[in-house]
C-alpha cells in the first residue's frame, strides 16, 4: 500500500529569466538588501514600491501562478491577522 504524499512548499522551476541567471550569492545579497530596506523604514510609500516591484519581478520569472499561490495566500493571511490584532490590542 502506497501512502499519498502531501506536497508542501514550492519547488525550484528553472526558467531562463534574468533572475534565474544570477548566481546564488548575488541573489542572497539582493534579498538581504531588500529585507533591510523593508525592516528599517516605516515609509509606506517605499514599502508599497518594494512590494509591487517584487510582484513584477515574480511575474517576470515565468513561474506559473499556481505554484506560488499558496505561499502568497498564506503570507497575506498571516499579515492580515497580524494587522487586525495590532489594531485591536494596541493601547490607545
Amino acid at each position: 500500500m502506497k501512502a499519498a504524499k502531501m506536497k508542501l512548499g514550492i519547488s525550484y522551476i528553472d526558467t531562463k529569466s534574468p533572475l534565474h541567471t544570477l548566481n546564488g550569492i548575488t541573489k542572497f545579497a539582493l534579498f538581504m538588501a531588500w529585507v533591510t530596506v523593508v525592516l528599517t523604514t516605516f515609509d509606506l510609500r517605499l514599502i508599497i514600491t518594494v512590494l509591487v516591484s517584487g510582484l513584477v519581478l515574480l511575474r517576470l520569472t515565468g513561474v506559473p501562478f499556481k505554484v506560488y499561490q499558496p505561499l502568497l495566500l498564506g503570507t497575506s493571511t498571516v499579515l492580515t491577522i497580524n494587522a487586525l490584532f495590532m489594531f485591536l490590542l494596541a493601547p490607545q
